[in-house]
């Protein structure tokens, strides 16, 4: 059956329908031209597993052997293949290799060509059959050997651009060395490692690209995993220039005052004087526990803020815990807010020359409540923010983003919530004035980040 349809238009649909499968192999196999064009988006993502069991769906979905088979088998599929994506679970863990000399193979381990593989994602979830995998230490060593030679021999791969590695411990910085062209580096509550590995020779100098994007968000005080990374950014090589003369974005998680001056101490040293994005992030939790802290440490006076003259976007993401506790007294409430450390930073920044580019601050208000009939911003200074705002005529984006302690988002109570929250921001005193010249935007999410 010839196809009517002009094949851009059929490069369109099937693009659509890259990440759902069902649809795109019954299209395939609807005509052998059919499947010639699909083919392409068939191929595009992978999902690759470590064992036999099923994947999620969400990409094509082949073991390390298959992969292989196929690649020999349609040589053309190389150039197809544009992201591997791959989950480990606990059937997925082996007995931990205990040494080094394990890895000697690597050198001679096969790495199918793959010219547009651009992209590589590792994570670990936790299975519903499996309610002990809290329990059980995700670490990279505990993965099969053979997998995970095969895994670090992609990342060898002068088409690699992008990095991405979740909720896995141990998986150790040093293999990313040999990544010639990596470009975005996502790290997501993960403890990392030192471990250098006699792996091949990296690759000179002049063939490597800066790294242009460093995201490293962890849910617990991890200052380890942060010593580590920034250790490995600044570490005294040939590569270091290289890694990070263009560092455009920066984004952190401090969850200490510690790793906050971590941060600060990286930047002041790798001179980042061409970063255009600084994200940084304060929770109300202090503890594992979730207890909530009523006091947030402001940085230090002695602690110098670097100087980023070409600093055009600062994104801030700061928590509101609003709760109410019934007393013997009655209704007691309270608010805990992480703003006020927020405010000595942005007042940190004022005084550097990162005023003379700022141009967008976006302040993601994350608020956790239990009490839709009462103020919560009323009582928050933004005078600061305010300031810095109207001198550098700087655009301010608010997103208020709303947690019921005890209601899910979509409910009437909910509704209510948010519209209270944003007359409060339209009404404050401090943001009033900015809100009538342009200066505010005001948006609303459900979805709690």
């Amino acid at each position: 059956m010839a196809t009517i349809l002009r094949p851009e238009l059929l490069d369109q649909i099937f693009g659509f329908l890259e990440f759902d499968l069902v649809s795109l192999k019954n299209c395939a196999l609807a005509s052998l031209s059919l499947y010639h064009e699909a083919e392409r988006h068939l191929y595009k993502h992978i999902e690759l597993l470590p064992t036999t069991r099923r994947g999620k769906g969400i990409a094509f979905c082949v073991t390390q052997s298959q992969l292989l088979q196929l690649l020999v088998a349609k040589p053309h599929m190389t150039n197809c293949i544009q992201s591997i994506y791959m989950e480990i679970t606990p059937e997925d863990l082996f007995i931990p290799i205990q040494s080094d000399d394990d890895y000697a193979d690597v050198k001679t381990s096969p790495t199918p060509p793959l010219p547009s593989l651009c992209s590589l994602t590792i994570c670990s979830f936790k299975p519903e059959h499996c309610p002990d995998w809290s329990e059980v230490k995700r670490d990279w060593t505990c993965v099969e050997k053979s997998f995970r030679i095969f895994w670090e021999g992609l990342m060898y791969l002068p088409s690699i651009e992008e990095v991405t590695i979740r909720d896995v411990y141990g998986f150790p910085l040093a293999i990313l060395d040999y990544c010639q062209n990596l470009k975005r580096l996502n790290l997501f509550n993960l403890l990392l490692s030192t471990t250098s590995l006699p792996l091949r020779a990296p690759p000179s100098q002049e063939h490597l690209s800066p790294l242009l994007q460093v995201r490293y968000l962890s849910l617990s005080d991890n200052e380890d995993g942060l010593s580590v990374l920034l250790e490995w950014l600044t570490e005294s090589t040939a590569l270091t220039a290289t890694k990070c003369s263009l560092l455009r974005t920066l984004e952190f998680q401090p969850q200490s005052l510690g790793c906050f001056n971590s941060i600060l101490e990286f930047m002041n040293t790798c001179r980042l004087g061409l970063m255009s994005s600084f994200r940084t992030s304060y929770t109300p939790f202090d503890s594992p526990s979730g207890e909530w802290s009523n006091f947030y440490p402001s940085p230090p006076l002695e602690m110098e803020f670097p100087s980023l003259p070409n600093l055009h976007k600062l994104s801030i993401f700061a928590d509101i815990l609003y709760d109410t506790t019934q007393g013997p007294n009655g209704v007691h409430r309270r608010y805990v807010s992480s703003l006020p450390a927020i405010g000595e930073i942005l007042r940190r920044f004022h005084n550097t020359a990162v005023a003379n580019a700022l141009k967008t601050i976006d302040i993601h208000l994350t608020v956790l409540t239990d009490a839709w009939d009462s103020p919560v911003l009323a009582d928050i200074d933004f005078a600061p923010l305010a300031s810095v705002l109207s001198q550098n005529s700087a655009s301010l984006t608010v997103v208020l983003v709303l947690h019921p302690l005890e209601n899910k988002p979509g409910t009437p109570y909910h509704t209510i919530l948010m519209a209270t929250l944003i007359s409060e921001v339209a009404s404050h005193k401090d943001l009033r004035g900015l809100l009538t010249a342009g200066h505010v935007l005001i948006k609303s999410s459900e979805h709690y980040q």
